[in-house]
C-alpha cells in the first residue's frame, strides 16, 4: 500500500503556484482501453467528481460514476448500503477498474457500538469507525481492482481542523493495513497540499498575477479551480494506472499475436 503525502506535493505545489500555472486544469489522460471510474463518498468526494469530469468530457473511453450523498458518511450510512449505492450505480456489469473514495467530514458525531454509543475521540469510538471504514473497503475491493482513498483537507474552523486530522489517521491506518503485495490500495494525504504553498488554511492565492478563490466560503469545501488543484495531488497516480492498464492490455495482443 502506499501513501501519498501531501506536503510531498505542496514542495512541487508552491514554485508552480508563483508562476500562476494552471494546475490540473489540463484534460486528463485518456486511456486506450476502456476504463471505469466510480467516486464515492460525500460532497467533498462529488467536488472530485466534478473535477474529474471537467477533464474527461471528451472521453469517450473513460466512464465516471457518481456514488455521492451530500451530508452523508460512515455514521449516518451503514457501509453496507454504501456499497448498495456504489454497485447499483455500476449498473449490469457491477465492476469497476477504480474506486475513488473521500468522506468523513460529516463524521464527527457520536457512533453505535454493540455495547452503546461511543463518543468521537475516544478509543472505542477509533476502533468502531476504523470497522466500519475497513468493511466498506473489503466491499469496494468486491467490485473493483483498485482504490484510492483520499484523506480530508486543511480546514478553516479549528475544531474541525484537529478532528479531520484525527479521521484521516484512521483512514490512512487502515489503508496501510491492506495486502502490500497487491500495491492497489493508496491513501492520499491532502492536508499539506490544500494549503496551496502557504503556511495554513487560506481562501485565495494568486494566480495569474490574479487573487483565485479556492475555498467555499463555508471554509471546508473548495470551488471549481480548488477541486481541480485537489485533483492535482493525486492525478499522476490515477493517470499511471489508466496507462498501466493500456499497456498491458497492448502486451496481452502482442501475446496472442
Amino acid at each position: 500500500m502506499t501513501i501519498i503525502k501531501g506536503f510531498l506535493r505542496a514542495t512541487i505545489l508552491a514554485p508552480i503556484l508563483a508562476a500562476g500555472s494552471a494546475f490540473a486544469a489540463e484534460p486528463l489522460y485518456c486511456p486506450q482501453k476502456e476504463a471505469r471510474i466510480a467516486v464515492l463518498g460525500d460532497s467533498l468526494a462529488d467536488g472530485l467528481w466534478a473535477s474529474l469530469y471537467r477533464s474527461s468530457v471528451t472521453c469517450k473511453t473513460l466512464t465516471l460514476f457518481r456514488v455521492t450523498e451530500v451530508s452523508d458518511g460512515l455514521i449516518k450510512t451503514d457501509p453496507s448500503e454504501w456499497s448498495e449505492r456504489l454497485t447499483s450505480n455500476l449498473g449490469e456489469v457491477a465492476t469497476a477498474d477504480l474506486v475513488l473514495i473521500q468522506m468523513g467530514a460529516n463524521d464527527i458525531r457520536p457512533i453505535r457500538t454493540e455495547t452503546g454509543r461511543a463518543m468521537f475521540g475516544t478509543p472505542e469510538w477509533d476502533a468502531a469507525y476504523a470497522d466500519r471504514a475497513g468493511e466498506l473497503l473489503s466491499d469496494v475491493k468486491v467490485v473493483a481492482n483498485d482504490a484510492i482513498w483520499v484523506g480530508l483537507p486543511i480546514v478553516g474552523d479549528e475544531e474541525l481542523e484537529v478532528s479531520y486530522s484525527k479521521l484521516s489517521a484512521i483512514q490512512s491506518a487502515l489503508m496501510a493495513k491492506d495486502d502490500p503485495s497487491a500495491k492497489t490500495s493508496v491513501f492520499v494525504d491532502v492536508h499539506e497540499a490544500t494549503k496551496f504553498g502557504t503556511e495554513g488554511f487560506v481562501q485565495s492565492i494568486a494566480l495569474n498575477e490574479n487573487m483565485t478563490t479556492l475555498r467555499a466560503p463555508d471554509r471546508i469545501h473548495f470551488t471549481e479551480k480548488g477541486y481541480d488543484m485537489v485533483v492535482g495531488v493525486f492525478r499522476d497516480e490515477l493517470e499511471r494506472r489508466l496507462r498501466s492498464r493500456d499497456t498491458e492490455a497492448h502486451l496481452d495482443t502482442l501475446a496472442l499475436q
